[in-house]
């Protein structure tokens, strides 16, 4: 019960972060010091996570009810903002990815390649969420789900099976 009066409580401050514009300097610093506290209590802003960490941090944002639905469609729509992100990247490069992009043009591309990945760490970070979440709507944790895909991908390159088809090669 106190568990979810206290996520109850920053999902609170943090949808109040995101609704709130600062009108001053003085309300600019205020909410610079409420989103610390808030990073404080959630205990990995600012620090790499662990991928239990990052789960259990991440799940203090949840507000969609439990529904194990919202999290696998959430999957699947900020997978393809990915997709369409490094596609677009592509078509307006002329088919090359940013490292030959950067090499190609120079230093006039290294600007929008930084605002390139920053975008898409973003992204990234939107489809971790959603794999926290729908993970955790099922007992499991980023951990073991992560452990699990490496003891796959151990066993397949054992039996050479790794660049064949299906889930039980």
């Amino acid at each position: 019960m106190v568990r979810q009066i206290e996520r109850r409580a920053l999902r609170d401050i943090a949808a109040e972060m995101r609704s709130h514009t600062a009108q001053s300097k003085d309300d600019a610093w205020y909410d610079k010091v409420k989103w610390q506290a808030l990073c404080e209590q959630i205990d990995v802003c600012g620090q790499d996570a662990g991928a239990d960490e990052y789960q259990n941090a991440a799940l203090k944002f949840a507000q969609y009810g439990g529904n194990a639905m919202y999290p696998a469609l959430g999957l699947c729509e900020e997978a393809g903002e990915v997709a369409g992100k490094v596609a677009k990247f592509i078509r307006h490069n002329g088919g090359m990815d940013p490292d030959k992009a950067q090499l190609e043009f120079g230093h006039a591309m290294k600007g929008e390649i930084a605002e390139f990945r920053e975008s898409l760490k973003k992204e990234l970070g939107d489809v971790c969420w959603m794999v926290a979440a729908l993970a955790a709507e099922f007992g499991l944790t980023l951990g073991d789900v992560m452990n699990s895909n490496i003891e796959k991908l151990a066993g397949r390159a054992e039996r050479g099976t790794i660049d064949g088809q299906g889930d039980n090669r």
